[in-house]
Order: structure tokens, then C-alpha cells, then sequence
């Protein structure tokens, strides 16, 4: 199975990149999942072939204008060139795959990075080959949020709005301006302005959203009973977590990759709380799924920082693999149901 064999190669190159603090495994780890998924043929992904129209359809009708003008504009630009909506697709999968992996390369000092590849291969990676746009938006507003830890908040908010014009739900991203980042408190002055400035984008977003929700709800009408129970085993243990490890104020939570005790930034639980929470809502409003992605991509690094804790590490490890291990088994057995990507063409043998 190529999938299997693509995810071990790059959980490898991900042991070989922490240990040797090199980024040469990590490029050629970020550079295999981009290309597995970009040079996917038409049989692999849900969506897939919905791309591959809409980029078609695109090169001869021109942009669309709309709330998502950004990706019809790249996809424009990008089809002018290519003429085959086979290499949007590829470079759209390498700069999703590459600024999540570098991104993650940023927790190796407080988490596991071959832990975090391991929960990001078998968890979110699959929905790389389908929801495409959102997770590339997905994947701006994840490496952008190192702007915010580095107090260049300009900076983030410019990649929020280029996300925004890939994918209208990222709006909602802008309210992580104002969570404690590092433990430290924003200006207050900030703090007034940007929350208004921010309120504004996302009653914006919450209208233009709900104007184009048309274009989503085959997304949405099915509920995953499976995948919200997940989410709430998810809750259970984030909060076991937060309270037995006292996250909040223990300024020795967890043991480095240097070996010094170190807290978990308070951040880290506060998003991924807020992703499994929307997760949770969507037993009630399907959409809030989607939405929720954009903050639980912080179980990677939560869990990452777990496993190294002081005290009760081999429990909160048992605990993730648990979890990782519950959604490998389900993709194998779910066989074509599963994105297709255990009978895995690219589009390379069709030519």
C-alpha cells in the first residue's frame, strides 16, 4: 500500500530530522507528501475530480469573482501556464504540505516532531487530497501563527487575509490575535482596536460564509457520528491532561528536547480546546466541523508536549496512540471509503 509505505518513509525522515537537528530529511519529508498527493490521479480523493473541472472550467471563463476571488485568481494565474489542472493541484498540495511540516519543525524543541508527523500523516494528511482549498487556507493561518508568538502581528493578519480570500471561513481565525501567546499580555491599546477591527472581519466572514454556504453543503449533510465521539474522548483527555499536569501555571510541565523543564504555552490547549469544541458542535450545526479544523491543528504540538511530561508521560503516550491508532485501523478497514487512498494512482500513468 502506498499510502502505508509514503507515511513510514516520512515518519523515518522525521526521527532522522529531530535527531540530527538537519532540515535535509525534513525538506525531502515535506517534499514526499507534496508530491503523493499533488501527482494524484483522478481516482484518488473525494474531491478530486471537482478540481479538476473547476480548474478546467476556470481557464476558459476567467476568474470568479466572489468571496473565494483568491484561489480563483491563483488558479487562474497558475492555469495560464500550465494549461492542465494536474500542476495547480501539485503545487497547491506542495505549499500546503510544506508550511504545515516547517511549521511543526517549529514545536521539536517542546514536542516530539516524529509524534507530531505520526498524528499529522494519519489524521489530517488525507484531507489534503479532498478539501483542498480549505486546507490550504488551513495550512497559511497554522505557519502564520508564529507571527503572533513573535509579536509581528501585521504580519499575520496580511496571511490571514490572503487565507481569507482562499477559503471566507478563515475570517473567523483573526480572534486568535487575542489569546496569551507565550504567557504574555497584548497592548491593551491593541488589544481595543484590533477587537473591533477583528469583530468587524468576522461578522463579514459569519455573512459572506452564510451567503455561500450552498457551495459547502455536500460537504455537510452527513453526520459522523464516529468522528464526534472521537472528539469528545479528544475533550476528556485534554482535560485530564490540563488538570493532572496543572498546564496552566506549571512552569515545569514537561522535559525539553535539551533536557531543562518547560511549560507548555498556554496557548497551545486554549486552540486545541477550541477546535475540539467546534468539532463537538457539529453534532448540532455540521459546518462547525470544518471550521474547527483551523484550531485543532494544535493537537499536533498539545500531544507532541504531552508525551514529554514529567510526570504520567507513558499514560498520555498510550493515550494518543490509542487515538492514532483507532483512526488508522478505521481508514484500513473503511478500504475505498477511505479517500481512496489505499488503491492510490497518479496521473503520471495515465499520460
Amino acid at each position: 500500500m502506498l499510502y502505508v509505505s509514503c507515511s513510514s518513509l516520512v515518519l523515518i525522515l522525521s526521527l532522522f530530522a529531530e535527531k540530527r537537528e538537519n532540515k535535509i530529511p525534513l525538506f525531502f519529508s515535506a517534499l514526499l507528501l507534496s508530491l503523493f498527493c499533488g501527482l494524484r490521479g483522478v481516482g484518488t480523493g473525494v474531491d478530486t475530480t471537482h478540481y479538476y473541472t473547476f480548474m478546467s472550467y476556470i481557464r476558459l471563463s476567467g476568474i470568479s469573482y466572489g468571496s473565494d476571488i483568491g484561489f480563483s485568481a491563483i488558479s487562474y494565474v497558475l492555469m495560464s501556464f500550465f494549461d492542465n489542472p494536474h500542476y495547480p493541484l501539485l503545487i497547491y498540495a506542495m505549499i500546503t504540505n510544506f508550511l504545515i511540516v516547517y511549521r511543526l519543525w517549529n514545536f521539536r524543541t517542546e514536542a516530539s516532531f516524529p509524534l507530531m508527523m505520526l498524528i499529522y500523516v494519519v489524521v489530517y494528511y488525507p484531507y489534503t487530497f479532498n478539501i483542498v482549498r480549505q486546507f490550504l487556507a488551513i495550512s497559511i493561518i497554522f505557519w502564520a501563527t508564529k507571527f503572533i508568538e513573535q509579536k509581528k502581528y501585521a504580519r499575520y493578519i496580511i496571511a490571514n487575509a490572503i487565507a481569507s480570500s482562499i477559503h471566507t471561513s478563515s475570517l473567523m481565525c483573526f480572534c486568535l490575535l487575542f489569546l496569551p501567546f507565550n504567557k504574555e499580555k497584548n497592548d491593551k491599546l491593541y488589544k481595543v482596536v484590533g477587537l473591533g477591527f477583528a469583530l468587524l472581519l468576522i461578522i463579514a466572514g459569519l455573512d459572506l460564509y452564510n451567503a455561500n454556504i450552498h457551495k459547502y453543503e455536500g460537504h455537510f449533510v452527513v453526520s459522523h457520528a464516529k468522528s464526534q465521539m472521537m472528539s469528545v474522548f479528544k475533550i476528556i483527555w485534554l482535560s485530564i491532561i490540563v488538570l493532572l499536569g496543572r498546564v496552566f501555571g506549571n512552569n515545569q510541565f514537561s522535559i525539553s528536547k535539551y533536557g531543562t523543564c518547560i511549560p507548555m504555552q498556554i496557548h497551545v490547549p486554549m486552540i486545541y480546546a477550541a477546535g475540539l469544541g467546534l468539532s463537538t458542535l457539529s453534532m448540532l450545526f455540521p459546518f462547525m466541523n470544518r471550521i474547527g479544523f483551523y484550531f485543532i491543528m494544535y493537537e499536533m504540538p498539545f500531544w507532541g508536549q504531552a508525551v514529554r511530561a514529567k510526570v504520567d508521560a507513558v499514560t498520555y503516550k498510550m493515550a494518543i496512540f490509542v487515538i492514532v491508532g483507532y483512526v488508522l485501523v478505521s481508514k484500513i478497514l473503511s478500504g475505498e471509503n477511505a479517500d481512496n487512498l489505499f488503491y492510490y494512482n497518479s496521473f503520471l500513468s495515465q499520460i
